[in-house]
């Protein structure tokens, strides 16, 4: 007998040989097209969150010590309006597969309230924190049902904006997402 883990469900069955085919065929038929295609591969997630003051004029990265969001990002921005200043306050790659994603995360202040944002299938998004709730561009972008959450952190709510990738086997990694000034005027 061999065993088979099927991470999807969380359980792990002892499958004889032969009946591996059908488990498979049946796991997988179980599933919509979207959830099928991640049983069979990953992805490789990039998270990347700055800090957004809007202000008038032209939207500018502001570098400290030497780390900068990428001009790739800064044109994003631009594409769906954002003016003011942006400073980079993480990034870090999630997950493995043949497929890669990302999702740039643009906050202006800490969470009021935790909040679950989909994960991209295979393409890139951005989540923008307005005054009247979150915003992802492309609207229409293809997600999986694997999620970003993210929460306030218990010891410094005021302070800091924690996050948790859930991973195609459903288990979480995360961290701090973002730390917060305590000057309200400060990027």
């Amino acid at each position: 007998m061999k065993i088979i883990r099927a991470s999807k469900a969380g359980i792990t069955w002892l499958v004889p040989g032969g009946a591996l085919v059908a488990l498979l065929l049946g796991t997988f038929l179980a599933t919509t097209s979207t959830e099928s295609v991640a049983l069979q591969e990953g992805q490789q997630l990039k998270v990347t969150c700055a800090k957004w003051q809007p202000s008038p004029g032209d939207l500018k990265s502001i570098d400290v010590l030497g780390h900068s969001l990428s001009d790739v990002d800064v044109q994003k921005l631009q594409a769906i309006g954002l003016k003011g200043q942006v400073l980079l306050a993480s990034s870090g790659m999630f997950g493995t597969g043949p497929r890669n994603a990302s999702v740039l995360i643009v906050m202006q202040r800490p969470l009021q309230q935790p909040i679950t944002l989909a994960q991209p299938d295979g393409t890139d998004v951005i989540y923008l924190q307005t005054n009247d709730g979150w915003k992802v561009y492309p609207s229409d972008a293809k997600m999986l049902n694997r999620k970003i959450r993210l929460t306030t952190d218990p010891r410094q709510p005021n302070l800091a904006t924690l996050f948790m990738v859930e991973h195609i086997d459903g288990s979480n990694q995360g961290g701090t997402l973002i730390t917060w000034s305590s000057d309200p005027q400060s990027p």
